[in-house]
């Protein structure tokens, strides 16, 4: 064997070997990203909670240590498909084209999207094993930001929701087969909300931010007031003022009833239900009442803030089991 031929021969063989090896490293090569709980890479991973894992066509989702979802990726002429595999759940396949969802599979549901000319959804239909079960249909204002305007929906139940704005008010309503709400958010940070349908009056509420952080809704003669937490503090209706009082956990503990003729009514509530309550008129006590379990109670009258009976009622409320005198 001439030398040109052993050489030709070894310089074929590390040819080989260096593609094999750059195919390896290729293949092996995976990158770590900050991502959030959608999976989107936001830069380099610098020990955030949600990390992604890119590895070719295989990108995984982790929460600490846990995988939250694995989505696998190919492309197939100017479509990019992507299968997500997520614990307990069947697999969602997504088609996509220039970055946006063109078809959407998971179990026996297929949803398709349907895009005009300048790339704004303009239908999205999902189907159960084939059949159309519910249609969505959107339009977009000709002038100003080109916003959406109206959401038409065609299912069991129809409805219509419309979006819009009068002067710098913006507006929010849907129609659900007769029966609707509208929601009008003002330049002033009110938010007016209207009720309307078929045999029901036609009601107005104001919903309005207060300075600590929380906010009143006024409805006809009603007014609740919520704090900073969302918590429910305060009802005004008519002459009966309700307050609301609640543990470091958010949860009711007692709510206070009094009204104008001076009857209050106090609520002792443990865990999510009432264990017993009080009746005072004029500062004196008339009723303590204690909620057995099953729905039974007993109440105990007084006569001059002295008990003077006590009744034990049922788990209807009505049949009384029970009188024993003090």
């Amino acid at each position: 064997m001439s030398s040109l031929t052993r050489l030709w021969g070894l310089r074929t063989r590390a040819l080989a070997l260096a593609l094999l090896c750059s195919a390896a490293l290729t293949l092996g090569a995976s990158t770590d990203r900050a991502s959030n709980s959608l999976g989107q890479d936001l830069g380099p991973w610098q020990g955030e909670s949600y990390r992604l894992l890119l590895e070719g066509g295989r990108r995984t989702l982790y929460n600490e240590d846990e995988v939250v979802f694995i989505e696998e990726r190919r492309e197939e002429g100017d479509r990019l498909i992507t299968t997500r595999h997520t614990a307990g759940q069947p697999a969602q396949t997504t088609i996509f084209k220039d970055g946006q969802p063109l078809q959407q599979s998971v179990g026996n549901q297929r949803t398709l999207f349907q895009y005009s000319s300048d790339g704004r959804l303009e239908l999205r239909t999902t189907l159960i094993d084939g059949v159309v079960d519910r249609a969505e249909a959107y339009t977009y204002h000709n002038s100003g930001n080109n916003g959406l305007s109206a959401v038409v929906a065609l299912a069991s139940v129809a409805t219509l929701r419309t979006l819009s704005r009068e002067g710098d008010d913006r507006v929010f309503a849907y129609n659900i087969e007769g029966r609707g709400e509208s929601f009008t958010m003002t330049r002033s940070g009110l938010e007016v909300i209207q009720e309307w349908g078929e045999g029901i009056e036609s009601t107005r509420a104001v919903l309005k931010p207060t300075e600590d952080g929380g906010f009143t809704l006024t409805k006809g003669d009603r007014i609740d007031r919520w704090d900073e937490r969302g918590l429910l503090i305060e009802t005004k209706d008519g002459g009966e003022v309700t307050n609301y009082q609640y543990n470091e956990s958010n949860e009711r503990t007692v709510e206070v009833r009094g009204s104008e003729g001076g009857k209050e009514t106090s609520i002792y509530w443990e865990k999510g239900e009432a264990v017993r309550s009080e009746e005072r008129f004029g500062g004196v006590l008339t009723k303590s009442t204690r909620y057995l379990p099953g729905g039974g109670r007993v109440e105990t009258l007084y006569v001059k803030g002295e008990p003077y009976s006590d009744v034990t009622y049922g788990s209807d409320g009505a049949r009384v089991l029970s009188i024993r005198y003090h």
